[in-house]
């Protein structure tokens, strides 16, 4: 059980050991004096009265001295450590015993001693000279001590120019303690023992250590207390290889983020300085045990975005005696024992229950704080009754419905600065290491209550400490990365309910750059649901350059201003430009079959168009805060309009919140948490029941970012994702924009673990980078920590849903000498590929891919040359060329997707080439060839794309009739039907269907091929461009009577159906034979007759097909 401990008493002050311990200490043996000696050292040297009692210790040391040995004999007094022993003895020098000597410990700098260390010099390995009192060191004193592993010359008068030349020649040297000296500077010399591992500089006047100390790369223990430093992160960058660091008693304002590179750091004491903050990166140390972080002035800690269950806790975390405000519950999930006594927090949030329901046995300490809920009676009888009080709370108070919002905004817009200021309600400024990859979920809570109207830079709206749960609006924010990469990705989360935040950088704004600051994040959002509920934030706006003449508050709102007309004539011209669309066809003296779909289509996504974004823009700064209340309240304005978001703040029933509870459980537990629909049924209704209800609930939790369930679409709605965060992480390791420069061989040990060497590895990613070729065996190392990689099925598992559901890639394999890239087209996987189909119910099994090709990473930007030289031979054949045109907006991604639907073998295509702009290939049997491409493609992303198109070209290579044109069509109609059915997916996306036509090569008929029976009952067309008659079999496929082949397959079904009846029939007949009935039918000689009429007419039927005509 937790227990709530007493407040330990603070930190007290020591002094050091006496001399007997120090000896002791010394004399161990060399395989023990390492780290716990220089942990010994940096506890005692903690201490600010080290200083204070130096003098003390040295007279004391003195008089201990010359009471024992100086009167005695004129010979010196020495302790010595012979090889084995275990302490150290005193002894005359020189010393009569054989054995060697590998420590000593001196009392005095004299000739006689210089002279017998000397003679030690091809043994000894320790050499302390501390507490003796001098203020220099002979150079001879450490002349050849060539096995001097050890050197402790603290607790003396010694300053930078105290140190002897000879110094330098230690290079054995792997701990040396300088403290309570009185340097103002680290000794120079220093810097040169490169095999230096454990330092301690601590209890001088010490201002700056970047020069000397930095250099010391193989360090893993510096204690540096008591001096007054005013940085310490930043002044050893170097030093990759700390595991303790103690930093006390200086004058250290800030730990800056670049703390995060200190990846091996056991012990961090930053104690008793001028910190403000704890930067979070503190927190996510793999190695961290131990943080002591009191007697600051820290006021903030920041959130810690933890994503799933956490694996190893930090020992100890210590921020006593600090100016919290807010309890940091997430520290709950991370730590063993928290002490946050003598701060300033005043409220526990309701929201710990669960964390202390599964933290049950770690120590925290709360005392000496103003804590006022829950009740102090509460608090001062332990955490189980604070357990016990919030499941009261909890099962008195009702649950409401939350709302998902995602943020957009260009890259370097301020969009992750203003999301983490608004968790932490605080100041945190991004850098460039912060920047978003891929998406970044955060959950926080809106106090409806502390809504106010006014902008004074105070912060209270975002809160997470209310008890009063009617009033508390749950928030999901989603931080989408603003880099023109993700828009291909990110679609699969544009998925309504949600309010949207666009955020622009107002330092760099002007009229000429809304569209790419702006317009085109409206263009990506209502392509996919032709809906909008946003607010626009001008972030940065301490930043605006005020022009001569002008107040701040006056360029603010020119900006805000011309932002808000923008978008205004943005709406404006957008409803004009599809009813001028639908004008043009009305006004026509003939409506087509096929206008009449355009039109509809036209009218269909006016008609659903819905652009709603809030009145006024908001300006704030992440940096001062500014703005933030006035962003707060118009979240809760847009969020509480029942006529955009109707569920808001709905009561939910408290069995839908257990079943909450229990999924983020169950998916923090998962290394993988992906489930089947029926695995999750099963699950979710042997706990609950309600399996009537399991699919409303499992969308409500979609709706509100909890987990990840795709419904509508027939291949995802088969798998349920339980922890959404994983899943972006997911897809971060294998799609993201700086991929060649982020993924190295030596980030870490992940690709040598998993059997990849160096030139695998090198060409493992020069594959995907430049080709987007993945290997099996890269995928599962990029995977690692993510997946299960002892065995293949869920490797095998998440390929396919990228595959299959996801379409983001497509399978291939290696073939022939030159090793050319063709799609794996064996029968095997074509039959794994049958859960492509909606009428498949779940994947059974999963085809293990050993590659794939993700088309959003090939960057072959040329189309090779035989490929051109090859479709030239083809000019004068039969072709039929259809287009594709995208007249507002083009949705990145959209050509990709139809590559990898073109790749199903349904198609039964065999692909020869794949660059970034095209794909070519050929159909076998009909001896067809085809080429998709994407026209007029650009990733500059102020103009993304340009009248872009996609075009699918399909040629006959052989010199026929015109009657064999059908076998254009079928192969073009069902890659039409996939690349109709993914426009279907997008609400808002207008397209304009073209066929070429075959004499003057415009795209100036409409694309029939949806409605093609008014044009084949018409042998010819005149073609509006050219005025010439075109036949109608290039336009749309003609009609057709049914091969021999497709009435044979439907004569075989008729067959069928006659003996499953026959056979029922006769199975009926036994059963009245058993009851004394005769049975009149004689299904043998029945069946025989069927089948010879059966072969006669499939005879009949072939003869017909040879002789076939087009109507």
């Amino acid at each position: 059980m937790m227990r709530l401990l007493s407040r330990k008493t603070n930190n007290q002050q020591q002094i050091h050991q006496d001399d007997a311990t120090s000896l002791d200490r010394l004399a161990d043996s060399s395989s023990g004096y390492g780290t716990a000696s220089a942990s010994a050292s940096a506890h005692a040297s903690a201490s600010p009265s080290a200083s204070g009692t130096r003098s003390s210790l040295h007279s004391a040391f003195s008089h201990y001295s010359s009471m024992s040995y100086c009167s005695t004999s004129s010979m010196p007094m020495a302790h010595l450590g012979f090889q084995g022993a275990r302490h150290l003895h005193p002894e005359r020098l020189p010393s009569a015993k054989r054995d060697r000597c590998v420590s000593l410990r001196v009392i005095d700098q004299n000739y006689e001693m210089i002279e017998n260390i000397r003679k030690l010099a091809t043994s000894l390995k320790r050499l302390d000279m501390s507490n003796i009192g001098i203020d220099f060191i002979e150079n001879e004193v450490l002349q050849n001590l060539l096995k001097l592993e050890k050197l402790d010359i603290s607790n003396n008068d010694l300053t930078e120019d105290s140190l002897p030349a000879s110094m330098s020649d230690l290079h054995s040297l792997i701990e040396l303690q300088i403290n309570n000296n009185i340097f103002n500077k680290v000794p120079k010399i220093i810097r040169k023992l490169k095999n230096l591992s454990r330092l301690n500089i601590g209890c001088n006047q010490i201002t700056a250590i970047k020069e000397t100390v930095d250099k010391l790369r193989r360090l893993t223990s510096l204690v540096c207390d008591n001096n007054q430093l005013k940085e310490i992160v930043k002044e050893i960058p170097n030093l990759r290889r700390l595991e303790i660091l103690d930093a006390s008693y200086n004058v250290i304002a800030e730990i800056p983020k670049s703390v995060k590179d200190f990846r091996v750091l056991k012990e961090l004491n930053v104690s008793h300085n001028k910190l403000l903050s704890l930067p979070v990166e503190i927190f996510l140390l793999a190695k961290l045990e131990s943080l002591n972080a009191s007697c600051n002035q820290i006021n903030r800690i920041p959130s810690v975005n933890i994503k799933g269950k956490v694996k190893r806790q930090i020992t100890v975390v210590d921020l006593s005696e600090n100016h919290l405000a807010r309890f940091p519950e997430y520290l709950l999930l991370m730590v063993d024992e928290l002490d946050i006594s003598s701060n300033k927090v005043r409220k526990i949030p309701s929201t710990v229950f669960k964390k202390l329901e599964i933290r049950g046995d770690m120590i925290l300490h709360l005392e000496n704080n103003p804590i006022i809920s829950p009740p102090s009676e509460i608090c001062e009888s332990g955490i189980k009754a604070m357990v016990q009080y919030f499941t009261e709370v909890k099962t008195k108070s009702k649950i409401y419905q939350g709302l998902k919002v995602l943020v957009f905004g260009s890259s370097g817009c301020g969009k992750t600065s203003l999301v983490q200021t608004m968790i932490d309600q605080q100041s945190r400024l991004a850098d460039e290491h912060d920047k978003s990859i891929g998406v970044d979920a955060y959950w926080t809570q809106l106090d409806l209550d502390d809504v106010t109207d006014a902008d004074s830079g105070s912060v209270s709206s975002l809160t997470s400490v209310s008890s009063n749960t009617s009033n508390i609006l749950d928030l999901t924010i989603w931080d989408m990365s603003g880099d023109p990469y993700y828009r291909y990705p990110h679609y699969e989360f544009l998925e309504q309910p949600y309010l949207g935040l666009l955020v622009f950088n107002m330092a760099e704004y002007s009229n000429d750059n809304f569209k790419s600051m702006i317009g085109n994040w409206l263009d990506w959002i209502i392509s996919k649901t032709n809906k909008v509920y946003i607010i626009i934030i001008g972030a940065k706006r301490d930043k605006v350059r005020v022009e001569p003449g002008q107040t701040r508050v006056q360029k603010e709102l020119e900006i805000c201003n011309d932002v808000m007309m923008s978008c205004q004539n943005y709406i404006k011209a957008y409803k004009e430009s599809i009813e001028s669309d639908i004008h043009v066809i009305e006004s026509k003296p003939s409506i087509s079959k096929s206008m009449s779909e355009e039109l509809q289509a036209n009218m269909i996504v006016l008609k659903s168009l819905e652009i709603n974004i809030y009145p006024e823009i908001i300006p704030v700064s992440s940096f001062n805060l500014n703005g933030l209340d006035t962003l707060q309240k118009s979240i809760h304005t847009m969020a509480m309009n029942k006529e955009y978001f109707p569920g808001v703040m709905k009561t939910i029933p408290s069995m839908w919140g257990q079943v909450e509870e229990y999924i983020e459980d169950k998916g923090n537990d998962m290394q993988m948490p992906v489930m089947e629909w029926n695995k999750y049924e099963e699950v979710i209704t042997t706990k609950f029941g309600m399996k009537h209800l399991l699919g409303n609930i499992t969308n409500y939790l979609h709706e509100m970012g909890k987990v990840l369930w795709f419904s509508q679409h027939y291949i995802l709605k088969k798998y349920v994702i339980l922890r959404p965060s994983w899943f972006m992480d997911f897809l971060k390791m294998l799609l993201r924009h700086d991929f060649e420069s982020t993924v190295t061989f030596t980030h870490d040990d992940t690709f040598r673990l998993m059997g990849i060497g160096q030139s695998q590895f090198n060409r493992f990613k020069s594959d995907f980078v430049h080709e987007g070729i993945a290997e099996r065996d890269f995928m599962k190392a990029l995977w690692t920590g993510l997946i299960p990689t002892e065995l293949n099925t869920p490797i095998n598992m998440m390929v396919q849903l990228l595959v299959a559901g996801f379409e983001m890639a497509y399978p291939i394999r290696r073939t022939g000498k030159d090793g050319n890239w063709l799609v794996a087209e064996t029968k095997a996987i074509e039959e794994e590929l049958e859960s492509y189909y909606p009428k498949k119910e779940h994947f059974k099994v999963y085809k293990s891919y050993f590659r794939v090709v993700v088309p959003w990473e090939n960057k072959v930007s040329v189309r090779p040359e035989y490929v051109t030289k090859e479709w030239e031979l083809l000019n004068d054949r039969h072709r039929v060329v259809v287009h594709y045109r995208f007249p507002q907006y083009y949705p990145p991604g959209f050509f990709e997707r139809c590559i990898v639907r073109a790749h199903h073998p349904k198609h039964e295509l065999t692909f020869l080439e794949h660059w970034q702009r095209g794909i070519y290939g050929l159909q076998v049997e009909r001896q067809i060839r085809f080429l998709l491409t994407f026209s007029d493609r650009s990733y500059n992303s102020s103009q993304p794309y340009s009248n872009p198109e996609i075009i699918l070209d399909v040629r006959h290579q052989e010199e026929v009739g015109l009657l064999e044109i059908a076998l254009i069509w079928k192969t073009l109609l069902p890659l039409l039907r996939d690349i109709d059915s993914l426009i279907s997916q997008f609400a808002g996306l207008r397209i304009e269907r073209r066929t070429e036509c075959p004499l003057c090569r415009m795209p100036c008929f409409l694309g029939e091929w949806l409605t093609c029976k008014e044009f084949q009952s018409a042998s010819t067309k005149q073609c509006p461009n050219c005025q010439k008659l075109v036949g109608t079999p290039y336009l749309v496929q003609p009609r057709e009577k049914k091969s021999a082949s497709e009435l044979l397959l439907q004569l075989k079904k008729t067959r069928n159906i006659r003996l499953m009846k026959a056979q029922k029939e006769e199975e009926t007949s036994i059963v009245d034979q058993d009851k004394g009935t005769a049975a009149p039918t004689d299904v043998t000689k029945e069946n025989e007759s069927k089948d010879s009429t059966d072969a006669g007419y499939a005879g009949a039927v072939a003869s017909l097909w040879r002789g076939k005509k087009f109507g």
